[in-house]
Protein backbone atom coordinates (compact mmCIF):
# COMPACT_ATOMS: atom_id res chain seq x y z
CA UNK A 1 0.00 0.00 0.00
CA UNK A 2 1.18 3.51 -0.77
CA UNK A 3 1.62 5.79 2.08
CA UNK A 4 -1.73 8.44 1.95
CA UNK A 5 -3.68 10.89 4.61
CA UNK A 6 -2.38 12.90 7.13
CA UNK A 7 0.82 11.51 9.25
CA UNK A 8 1.83 13.03 12.57
CA UNK A 9 5.66 13.15 13.54
CA UNK A 10 6.33 12.80 17.28
CA UNK A 11 9.88 14.93 18.08
CA UNK A 12 11.73 15.40 20.79
CA UNK A 13 14.27 14.05 23.16
CA UNK A 14 14.07 10.93 24.86
CA UNK A 15 11.51 10.77 28.50
CA UNK A 16 10.16 14.21 27.18
CA UNK A 17 6.57 13.12 26.79
CA UNK A 18 6.92 11.60 23.45
CA UNK A 19 4.66 8.05 24.74
CA UNK A 20 2.13 10.54 26.55
CA UNK A 21 1.63 12.36 23.23
CA UNK A 22 1.15 9.56 20.90
CA UNK A 23 -1.22 7.77 23.57
CA UNK A 24 -3.24 10.33 23.51
CA UNK A 25 -3.51 10.98 19.79
CA UNK A 26 -3.92 7.13 19.30
CA UNK A 27 -7.45 7.58 21.32
CA UNK A 28 -8.04 10.31 19.04
CA UNK A 29 -7.84 8.17 16.37
CA UNK A 30 -4.42 8.23 14.88
CA UNK A 31 -2.83 4.91 13.79
CA UNK A 32 0.85 4.08 15.12
CA UNK A 33 0.98 0.89 13.61
CA UNK A 34 0.13 -3.03 14.56
CA UNK A 35 0.94 -2.95 18.85
CA UNK A 36 2.82 -6.54 17.47
CA UNK A 37 5.60 -4.31 15.90
CA UNK A 38 6.18 -1.74 18.65
CA UNK A 39 8.98 -1.67 21.38
CA UNK A 40 7.21 -3.29 24.13
CA UNK A 41 6.33 -1.54 27.44
CA UNK A 42 7.81 -1.89 30.48
CA UNK A 43 8.53 -0.57 33.91
CA UNK A 44 9.92 2.69 32.79
CA UNK A 45 6.75 3.20 30.25
CA UNK A 46 4.21 0.92 31.42
CA UNK A 47 1.62 2.51 28.99
CA UNK A 48 3.81 1.66 26.00
CA UNK A 49 6.17 3.22 23.94
CA UNK A 50 4.58 3.25 20.45
CA UNK A 51 7.80 3.16 18.37
CA UNK A 52 8.13 0.69 15.92
CA UNK A 53 11.17 -1.44 16.23
CA UNK A 54 12.54 -1.69 12.46
CA UNK A 55 12.24 2.33 12.78
CA UNK A 56 14.37 2.84 15.59
CA UNK A 57 16.76 0.51 13.78
CA UNK A 58 16.65 2.36 10.36
CA UNK A 59 17.42 5.06 12.12
CA UNK A 60 20.19 3.91 14.35
CA UNK A 61 21.74 2.98 10.53
CA UNK A 62 20.77 5.66 9.30
CA UNK A 63 23.22 7.87 11.38
CA UNK A 64 25.54 5.27 11.63
CA UNK A 65 25.89 5.84 8.01
CA UNK A 66 26.63 9.67 8.22
CA UNK A 67 28.99 8.82 10.76
CA UNK A 68 26.78 9.77 13.55
CA UNK A 69 25.16 8.13 16.98
CA UNK A 70 21.95 9.05 18.70
CA UNK A 71 23.53 9.91 21.62
CA UNK A 72 26.74 12.06 19.64
CA UNK A 73 25.96 15.88 19.54
CA UNK A 74 26.97 16.38 15.92
CA UNK A 75 24.01 17.90 13.48
CA UNK A 76 22.90 15.91 9.72
CA UNK A 77 25.88 16.71 7.48
CA UNK A 78 24.70 18.91 4.51
CA UNK A 79 25.35 16.65 1.81
CA UNK A 80 23.66 13.56 3.53
CA UNK A 81 21.60 12.55 0.19
CA UNK A 82 25.46 11.79 -1.40
CA UNK A 83 26.33 9.47 1.20
CA UNK A 84 26.99 6.13 -0.10
CA UNK A 85 24.06 4.15 1.51
CA UNK A 86 21.47 6.89 1.79
CA UNK A 87 19.54 5.93 -1.12
CA UNK A 88 19.11 2.61 0.01
CA UNK A 89 17.84 3.59 3.15
CA UNK A 90 15.72 5.78 1.97
CA UNK A 91 14.23 2.85 0.33
CA UNK A 92 14.01 0.88 3.44
CA UNK A 93 12.26 3.76 5.45
CA UNK A 94 9.99 3.96 2.76
CA UNK A 95 9.23 -0.08 2.36
CA UNK A 96 8.94 -0.10 6.44
CA UNK A 97 6.59 3.02 6.44
CA UNK A 98 4.58 1.88 3.34
CA UNK A 99 4.10 -2.37 5.15
CA UNK A 100 3.09 -0.67 8.95
CA UNK A 101 1.21 2.17 8.17
CA UNK A 102 0.05 2.18 4.40
CA UNK A 103 -3.23 2.98 3.64
CA UNK A 104 -4.17 4.54 6.70
CA UNK A 105 -6.15 8.11 6.38
CA UNK A 106 -4.51 9.58 9.92
CA UNK A 107 -1.40 7.96 11.11
CA UNK A 108 1.80 8.85 13.14
CA UNK A 109 5.08 7.60 13.91
CA UNK A 110 7.18 8.21 17.24
CA UNK A 111 10.66 8.07 17.76
CA UNK A 112 13.19 10.35 19.42
CA UNK A 113 15.87 9.90 16.40
CA UNK A 114 13.74 11.32 14.34
CA UNK A 115 14.30 14.79 15.52
CA UNK A 116 17.92 15.01 14.46
CA UNK A 117 17.29 13.47 11.19
CA UNK A 118 13.83 15.28 9.84
CA UNK A 119 14.80 16.26 6.34
CA UNK A 120 15.44 12.63 5.84
CA UNK A 121 11.84 12.15 6.52
CA UNK A 122 10.23 14.68 4.36
CA UNK A 123 11.93 13.46 1.07
CA UNK A 124 10.67 10.02 1.94
CA UNK A 125 6.74 11.78 2.53
CA UNK A 126 7.19 13.54 -0.45
CA UNK A 127 7.78 11.01 -2.65
CA UNK A 128 3.81 10.10 -2.02
CA UNK A 129 2.97 13.99 -2.04
CA UNK A 130 2.65 13.89 1.59
CA UNK A 131 3.73 16.76 4.40
CA UNK A 132 3.75 15.63 7.88
CA UNK A 133 2.56 17.73 11.45
CA UNK A 134 5.63 17.65 13.88
CA UNK A 135 4.71 17.77 17.18
CA UNK A 136 7.87 18.84 19.11
CA UNK A 137 7.62 17.53 23.03
CA UNK A 138 9.62 19.98 25.42
CA UNK A 139 10.19 18.77 29.17
CA UNK A 140 12.22 20.29 31.62
CA UNK A 141 15.67 18.96 31.31
CA UNK A 142 16.29 18.40 34.89
CA UNK A 143 13.52 16.24 34.88
CA UNK A 144 14.24 14.71 31.80
CA UNK A 145 17.88 14.01 33.15
CA UNK A 146 16.58 12.49 36.02
CA UNK A 147 14.32 10.12 34.03
CA UNK A 148 16.91 9.12 31.97
CA UNK A 149 19.52 8.10 34.74
CA UNK A 150 16.64 5.58 36.58
CA UNK A 151 16.79 3.83 32.59
CA UNK A 152 20.94 4.77 31.44
CA UNK A 153 22.43 6.01 34.50
CA UNK A 154 25.49 5.36 32.01
CA UNK A 155 24.85 8.94 30.25
CA UNK A 156 25.04 11.08 33.54
CA UNK A 157 25.53 14.80 32.42
CA UNK A 158 25.38 13.93 28.81
CA UNK A 159 21.62 14.18 29.14
CA UNK A 160 21.89 17.58 29.19
CA UNK A 161 23.60 17.94 26.08
CA UNK A 162 21.41 15.56 24.33
CA UNK A 163 18.00 17.70 25.26
CA UNK A 164 19.95 20.58 24.44
CA UNK A 165 20.65 19.15 20.93
CA UNK A 166 17.35 17.23 20.43
CA UNK A 167 15.57 19.77 21.32
CA UNK A 168 16.95 22.57 18.83
CA UNK A 169 17.17 20.05 16.22
CA UNK A 170 13.32 19.36 16.10
CA UNK A 171 12.65 22.91 16.10
CA UNK A 172 15.17 23.73 13.55
CA UNK A 173 14.56 21.10 11.24
CA UNK A 174 10.99 21.48 11.44
CA UNK A 175 11.26 25.90 11.19
CA UNK A 176 8.33 26.35 8.06
CA UNK A 177 6.70 23.51 8.39
CA UNK A 178 3.58 22.55 10.09
CA UNK A 179 4.41 22.60 14.08
CA UNK A 180 3.03 22.38 17.28
CA UNK A 181 5.28 22.56 20.52
CA UNK A 182 3.79 20.91 23.43
CA UNK A 183 5.40 21.24 26.84
CA UNK A 184 4.74 18.41 29.12
CA UNK A 185 3.18 19.83 31.99
CA UNK A 186 0.62 21.34 29.35
CA UNK A 187 -0.41 18.18 28.23
CA UNK A 188 -0.93 17.24 31.57
CA UNK A 189 -2.49 20.09 32.80
CA UNK A 190 -4.65 20.72 29.63
CA UNK A 191 -4.45 18.29 27.02
CA UNK A 192 -6.98 19.87 24.75
CA UNK A 193 -4.57 22.97 24.40
CA UNK A 194 -1.77 21.23 23.87
CA UNK A 195 -3.08 19.09 21.12
CA UNK A 196 -5.92 21.35 19.63
CA UNK A 197 -3.13 22.99 16.41
CA UNK A 198 -2.08 19.16 16.33
CA UNK A 199 -5.65 17.94 15.98
CA UNK A 200 -6.66 21.55 13.83
CA UNK A 201 -4.02 20.42 11.14
CA UNK A 202 -4.97 16.81 10.78
CA UNK A 203 -8.46 17.44 10.63
CA UNK A 204 -9.12 15.74 14.09
CA UNK A 205 -12.75 16.36 15.36
CA UNK A 206 -12.33 15.33 18.88
CA UNK A 207 -15.23 15.63 21.13
CA UNK A 208 -15.45 17.74 24.12
CA UNK A 209 -15.82 14.58 25.82
CA UNK A 210 -12.94 12.39 24.81
CA UNK A 211 -10.66 15.72 25.32
CA UNK A 212 -11.72 15.59 29.08
CA UNK A 213 -11.22 11.46 28.81
CA UNK A 214 -7.53 12.37 27.77
CA UNK A 215 -7.00 15.49 30.55
CA UNK A 216 -8.39 12.66 33.60
CA UNK A 217 -6.41 9.62 32.07
CA UNK A 218 -3.29 11.89 31.52
CA UNK A 219 -3.76 13.40 35.02
CA UNK A 220 -3.86 10.39 37.01
CA UNK A 221 -0.71 9.17 38.78
CA UNK A 222 1.80 10.02 36.90
CA UNK A 223 4.21 6.70 37.86
CA UNK A 224 2.27 4.97 35.22
CA UNK A 225 2.46 7.29 32.72
CA UNK A 226 4.35 6.86 29.51
CA UNK A 227 7.22 9.55 28.68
Amino acid sequence: MALTGKPVGILGMYRSGTSSVAKALQALGVQFGDEKDHFPSNEFNPGGYFELTKLTEINRLLLRSFDRAYNRISPLPAEWRSYPRSDKLLIALHQLLERSLGGQGLWGWKEPITSLIVPVYDEVLRRDALNAHYVVCVRHPIDVANSQRKMLSFLGDLSFGMWLFYTLSALYWTRGASRSVVPYERLLDDPRQALEPCASSRGIAASEEELEDQRLHLAVGQSGLPE
